[in-house]
C-alpha cells in the first residue's frame, strides 16, 4: 500500500510540470491528458499483476497488539 501512495505522490506531483512544456511544446493539453492515462492504466495492470499475499503477517495481531501496549507501557519495547 506504501509503494501505490508514494508512486501516486511522485505522480501528482510531476503532474503539473510535465503538463506545462508539453503545452508549451504542442499547444494543447491532448498529450499530457494521454501521457497520464497511459501511465494510469500501466500503473493499474502493475498492481494487478501483483502476487497477492499467501498468509496473515501476524496471525494474531489483536494479542501481538495487546503484548506490545502491555510492554510498551512498562518500558519493555527495544
Amino acid at each position: 500500500h506504501g509503494f501505490q501512495m508514494l508512486g501516486a505522490g511522485i505522480g501528482m506531483a510531476l503532474g503539473g510540470w510535465v503538463g506545462g512544456p508539453i503545452f508549451d511544446l504542442f499547444g494543447s493539453y491532448d498529450w499530457a491528458l494521454m501521457v497520464s492515462i497511459i501511465a494510469s492504466i500501466g500503473g493499474a495492470v502493475s498492481i494487478g499483476l501483483l502476487e497477492n499475499p499467501v498468509g496473515l503477517l501476524i496471525p494474531d495481531w489483536q494479542k501481538a497488539e495487546q503484548e506490545f501496549e502491555e510492554k510498551a507501557l512498562t518500558g519493555a519495547v527495544e
